[in-house]
């Protein structure tokens, strides 16, 4: 983390050539969520030309306000991708046929629960890279049961992201802040073969031909799900685009990091909880300076979580002690969707989550 910390702040690179940036915001119905959206990142007052996009299905496209463009997916459209990458497909080519292709337009594409922040725009403005990615971190329900699950994603990002997308070699991408030059959208499209994980393989396919990654040490705020059902369908969700993903079209290159990651992510837990469970049993024998490196170890996982508490929590006491209090409980909701969802069948269409609050 510290690594990635300081190589985002010394090494972070600039182009003062990018003429202006889209924001795309790709959705279906959620007016509520979006229009707030865009009504924040109006209010940032950039300093720089700024559009902002929404495609959506053919639904009431009235309800969605102060956007620049609105663009409607056509029910005839037709493209090898499905569902949301079937949207940003159609997007793309919206894009060609505006001859939107240059590398001085920058592409930022978020979802309708989210929001980047003012310093992630700018970043990802100046940004001289084909294709950048940042923090995300919840906001908006901070303080609820599953965002505190959510700590991992943004230590995730600090940690594993920061150092494996800035050295353009990525693991997990995730679709809430892609920022990409137009000219790499059109190079790598969206004509995936998937109903999920579309931004995992856009990520990789930009890697694997070589275009330029970066990393932008800001956060884009998220809306973790509000309730357990969702909060399953979305790993399950994401699992299994994963899944198919490294099963049919990921290099080897990114199959390997992939699965190596997922191993080491999915069964830490379990065998540092047999080990403790093992040692309590007397089964185990340790000399001491291997228990100063446990305890040294264990103290560090704590301020890990602590800090990722404090940077989300708006440095907020309650939130850095209930992080640390509730390690275990990130740790396991972060594990047993890859473990249980395995045995549960792949999803056959796109499971949209609730973005408010369910009363």
């Amino acid at each position: 983390m510290a690594y990635g910390y300081l190589r985002a702040k010394r090494c972070f690179q600039v182009n003062h050539a990018t003429e202006r940036i889209i924001i795309q915001i790709t959705t279906i119905g959620n007016f509520n969520i979006v229009n707030r959206t865009v009504q924040t990142i109006r209010g940032y007052k950039l300093a720089f030309p700024c559009e902002i996009w929404i495609v959506t299905e053919p639904i009431d496209i009235k309800n969605y306000a102060a956007a620049d463009r609105v663009v409607v997916v056509p029910s005839e459209f037709k493209s090898v991708a499905k569902n949301k990458a079937r949207a940003l497909d159609y997007a793309a080519e919206t894009r060609k046929s505006m001859d939107i292709v240059s590398d001085k337009i920058k592409i930022l594409f978020i979802d309708d629960d989210a929001i980047p922040s003012k310093g992630y725009i700018e970043k990802c403005f100046s940004g001289d890279y084909d294709i950048m990615e940042g923090i995300i971190q919840p906001k908006l329900n901070y303080g609820t049961r599953y965002s505190y699950v959510e700590n991992m994603r943004t230590l995730a990002c600090m940690s594993v992201c920061s150092i494996y997308q800035g050295h353009g070699h990525p693991v997990w991408v995730h679709g809430e802040g892609i920022c990409v030059r137009a000219s790499t959208e059109q190079k790598i499209g969206w004509k995936f073969d998937v109903i999920a994980s579309e931004d995992l393989v856009f990520g990789h396919a930009c890697s694997s031909k070589k275009m330029k990654w970066g990393f932008v040490w800001d956060p884009i705020y998220i809306t973790s799900p509000w309730t357990f059902r969702d909060f399953f369908r979305q790993r399950h969700r994401w699992l299994w685009g994963n899944v198919h993903a490294i099963k049919n079209i990921l290099t080897w290159r990114s199959k390997i990091r992939m699965i190596v990651f997922y191993v080491i992510g999915s069964s830490s837990l379990w065998i540092s909880f047999s080990g403790i469970l093992m040692d309590s049993a007397g089964l185990l024998n340790f000399p001491t300076h291997v228990r100063v490196l446990e305890l040294v170890s264990l103290g560090t996982w704590f301020g890990i979580y602590g800090f990722v508490g404090y940077k989300v929590g708006n440095k907020k006491l309650r939130h850095i002690i209930l992080s640390m209090c509730l390690i275990f409980y990130t740790s396991i909701m972060n594990t047993f969707p890859i473990w249980i969802g395995l045995f549960f069948k792949r999803p056959k269409r796109f499971h949209v989550i609730s973005k408010e609050r369910v009363i």
